[in-house]
This record gives structure tokens, sequence and C-alpha cells, in this order.
């Protein structure tokens, strides 16, 4: 596959790589997936709001809406 993102990565040989190394390249990667859970969270929980008031609306304003696509006697 090829890599078509933006984002440089350093090329680390893990033959030769250090125990120290590996380990702060494992905690980068804890810290990204993290943040990355961290902003998934967040865009599910805003787009169940934005659902609970579009329901809510639809729900309690539906003449509303039945008058805004045709005339209710």
């Amino acid at each position: 596959m090829e890599n078509t993102s933006n984002e440089t990565t350093d090329f680390v040989d893990h033959v030769q790589a250090t125990p120290e190394l590996l380990e702060s390249i494992r905690e980068k990667m804890l810290v990204e997936r993290k943040l990355e859970r961290k902003k998934l969270l967040i865009k599910v929980t805003l787009f169940l709001i934005v659902l609970a008031i579009a329901l809510y609306v639809f729900n309690n304003n539906w003449k509303w809406i039945e008058g805004f696509f045709y005339k209710v006697k």
C-alpha cells in the first residue's frame, strides 16, 4: 500500500532501535490514540445532541411542518 497521508514519518529500524526509543514511540502512539478517541467521542456526542433537538422540534411542531408543505384544514 502507498502512504497517501500528508504526515511525514521518521523511519525507525526496529532491529537497531533501542528499548528507550521503542518506548517513546509507544508512548507517543498511545497519546495520539487517546486524543483521537476523545475527538471521536466529542463528535458523536454533538451529533446525538443535534439529532435529539431535531427530533424534538419535528415531534412538537408537526402541524407547522405539515402546513409548510401543504395546507392543513
